[in-house]
C-alpha cells in the first residue's frame, strides 16, 4: 500500500481555506462570541452575545490560536 504525506504550515492552510470559502460566497466572522446555537429549525442559527442571528447550512466553531470563534455560513 502506497501512502503519501503533505506538510503545510497552519497559516498557509488557513489562508487557502479562507480564500476558497470567500470565493464561494461564504461569510466568515472572527472574534465573535456565540451564546447559542438554535437547531430547532431546518437550518442552524448561531446567536451572538450581541443578539445577532446567523442562519447557515454549516456552522463551525473554532477555538483557535487566539481563542477567537469562526462562523462559516452560506
Amino acid at each position: 500500500m502506497n501512502s503519501s504525506n503533505l506538510a503545510i504550515h497552519r497559516g498557509k492552510l488557513q489562508a487557502l481555506l479562507i480564500e476558497a470559502a470567500q470565493e464561494m460566497g461564504v461569510t466568515i466572522l472572527v472574534n465573535t462570541r456565540i451564546s447559542d446555537i438554535d437547531d430547532s429549525g431546518p437550518s442552524p442559527v448561531a446567536v451572538t452575545n450581541g443578539g445577532q442571528r446567523f442562519k447557515a447550512d454549516l456552522i463551525i466553531g473554532a477555538d483557535g490560536v487566539l481563542h477567537g470563534h469562526l462562523i462559516l455560513s452560506s
